[in-house]
């Protein structure tokens, strides 16, 4: 996995969504954040941290796109009137660990080669589209 710099946001209405952007072109996709806070790029797909800029109740969107740059999974965040800086604390081959919320968690999301059904996430955290297979897991390392 390496950091990005191909992807940008465009602010596409007052819902808190964007306008995905790549490389300059516009890929006519609207995603839910309104701040593009990281990017990672395998040979597979890309990942994408998206932010609400929110300070008193932030959202974190982690958005798995494929080749096509379409979005193959996502996970989110899901506590309401909570404050949080994404913060990413190292990255590795198809995981990244991060914090976020103010709790002493580091976090830790991880892509798979090949989805499969996955349910449960740490407390806060939930799947855009709950019932089928899923890319990324997200798991809490230490409280």
């Amino acid at each position: 996995m390496q950091p990005l710099k191909h992807y940008s946001l465009l602010v596409a209405d007052s819902d808190s969504r964007s306008e995905l952007v790549r490389d300059g072109q516009s890929l006519g996709l609207k995603l839910d954040g309104l701040i593009l806070d990281a990017q990672f790029g395998l040979t597979d797909g890309s990942l994408l941290w998206i932010t609400e800029d929110s300070p008193y109740d932030e959202r974190l969107y982690i958005y798995w796109l494929d080749t096509d740059n379409r979005v193959a999974d996502a996970v989110m965040s899901n506590t309401n009137f909570t404050p949080g800086i994404l913060n990413i604390i190292e990255y590795a081959e198809r995981s990244v660990d991060f914090i976020f919320f103010n709790n002493d968690v580091t976090y830790r999301v991880t892509v798979l080669e090949k989805p499969r059904l996955n349910f449960t996430t740490p407390s806060g955290w939930s799947y855009r589209r709950l019932w089928r297979s899923h890319q990324l897991v997200i798991e809490a390392l230490k409280s």
